[in-house]
């Protein structure tokens, strides 16, 4: 189990209005695309927070490190052979929660489309404009 302490972001303020996506993924050949669609469909990315578990044979570190909101991803990298099942790795991402306001746990089948990030957009953009309303 390894992670990368320099792409843990900072800690926010209490009552901020950053999301936090957890992932708890399983030998997922669609993460690479499901990180860069959060980022792309998202309205304000830089509100953006991803927690990631991502149990897999080769580590996906050295290309976070290359994206623009690297600093908005926390990875956590197993050997699929040492994971201790679902559970155990939703637990594990959700320790990577950082006080954000808002927590939405990604989850996808594995083997399906990754159709979670349109969903997880809208239910950010809804959660804005809730909040808008009662401000």
């Amino acid at each position: 189990m390894t992670q990368d302490s320099s792409l843990t972001s900072t800690s926010k303020a209490a009552g901020n209005r950053h999301l936090f996506v957890s992932i708890a993924a399983f030998c997922d050949p669609f993460l690479r695309f499901t990180i860069e669609s959060l980022f792309a469909q998202a309205s304000e990315p830089e509100k953006l927070f991803l927690g990631i578990v991502d149990q897999s044979h080769e580590s996906q570190q050295a290309w976070i490190s290359t994206l623009t909101h690297a600093n908005q991803i926390r990875y956590l990298h197993i050997d699929p052979l040492h994971s201790k099942g679902v559970s155990w790795a939703r637990h594990l991402a959700q320790t990577l929660y950082d006080d954000e306001k808002y927590f939405y746990r990604l989850i996808r089948i594995h083997g399906s489309r990754p159709t979670g990030m349109a969903c997880c957009v809208n239910i950010w953009r809804t959660c804005r404009q809730y909040i808008h309303a009662l401000s």
